[in-house]
């Protein structure tokens, strides 16, 4: 994996994050699985993404 896929995919986590603060849990879960995507190993996405489903 490339350093830029990791960034892109820190970019689409933090998405993630901003529309979960927002409570739009659908968005969220898209944009953590959109990182996931590109760094299936990536730990916080993973975490957010569980998150986000137990919640909705």
């Amino acid at each position: 994996m490339l350093s830029e896929d990791k960034e892109i995919a820190k970019i689409y986590n933090y998405l993630g994050l901003a529309y979960s603060h927002l409570n739009n849990d659908n968005q969220a879960i898209h944009h953590y699985k959109k990182a996931l995507e590109i760094c299936p190993n990536f730990r916080e996405a993973k975490q957010n993404l569980r998150k986000s489903e137990d919640i909705k």
